[in-house]
């Protein structure tokens, strides 16, 4: 997601007559992203950023018990993580992706403010 100001930038340039393409070039973004946001009227674009943002994270049923580990264990890698819940959760063993925990972890260790 870019912000209200890529997406005005993309408007701007449309309205100044360039195409998608040079739209993309000129803001060096990606040209979906310009398609994506080119149809949009501000008030779908507001709708689209309200959407994302209360979008639910797959392992947002596991903070409680990843955030306990981080506390506990300060040093606990993302890999001593991912046995335990697999351990601890044998039944959503799917849904728990390695790549997928690892950015959720670093992105609980920076929220709450948790050293490695």
């Amino acid at each position: 997601m870019k912000g209200w100001s890529t997406y005005s930038k993309i408007h701007q340039l449309k309205e100044d007559g360039l195409n998608k393409a040079q739209v993309a070039r000129k803001l060096e973004i990606n040209y979906k992203t310009v398609s994506k946001y080119w149809k949009m009227s501000p008030s779908e674009y507001q709708r689209y950023l309200e959407k994302t943002r209360t979008r639910k994270k797959k392992l947002g049923k596991y903070t409680d018990f990843i955030l306990n580990l981080l506390n506990t264990h300060h040093g606990i890698s993302t890999s001593q993580i991912y046995d335990r819940l697999k351990a601890r959760y044998p039944d959503g063993c799917d849904e728990i992706v390695y790549s997928t925990l690892r950015l959720f972890v670093r992105e609980l260790r920076k929220r709450y403010n948790i050293p490695k």
